[in-house]
């Protein structure tokens, strides 16, 4: 926010000028490599708090942070958050550390945040190509956000391509939307 000149406040009053709603926002990253809050984390927790959200996805990027450190860091994450009453909402990603809704679920699992829960993509958890009995692993009560969207029949190579210039609207696709949601 800072970066841009804006203030929390400025685009806050865009949004209500609107007669807009922000849910959530995202995404929160970065975290899992510092030791201390992030600049990008407290203006995501100062954002939420001007717009009324009630939550905020975050992702983990960085491969290289042994787990005990994802924990102990995402469990930080959790407790500011807290402080502005939002849930955390983790996004396994095809191209990402954690891939799967059940290692999602032990993540959530092992922080022992009770403000932490999962966002579900359509398009990443059929990236990693898993099929529809992993939902099984994931307590229903855990999911708290889902982004519906499609895929191409045979993804590119680079899952981070693929993600950001070949994902497909809802329905333009291969995935079968309606059994996936009906496993939920």
């Amino acid at each position: 926010i800072k970066r841009s000149g804006g203030h929390a406040s400025d685009i806050a009053e865009s949004v209500r000028s609107h007669a807009l709603q922000v849910p959530e926002l995202e995404p929160l990253r970065g975290w899992e490599t510092v030791k201390e809050p992030t600049d990008d984390e407290r203006d995501m927790f100062e954002l939420a708090d001007a717009l009324g959200s009630v939550r905020v996805n975050t992702i983990q990027v960085s491969p290289d942070v042994p787990r005990a450190d994802v924990i102990r860091r995402l469990a930080g994450v959790c407790r500011r958050a807290a402080e502005h009453s939002l849930t955390i909402a983790f996004e396994p990603r095809a191209h990402s550390p954690v891939r799967t809704p059940a290692a999602a679920a032990a993540l959530v699992a092992d922080t022992g945040s009770p403000n932490l829960r999962l966002v579900l993509d359509a398009y990443h958890f059929h990236r990693v190509d898993l099929g529809s009995a992993a939902l099984d692993a994931v307590p229903a009560e855990l999911v708290c956000s889902l982004h519906l969207n499609d895929m191409l029949a045979v993804p590119h190579a680079d899952a981070a391509e693929d993600a950001l210039d070949y994902r497909l609207a809802p329905g333009d696709g291969v995935i079968d939307l309606p059994a996936w949601l009906r496993r939920l």
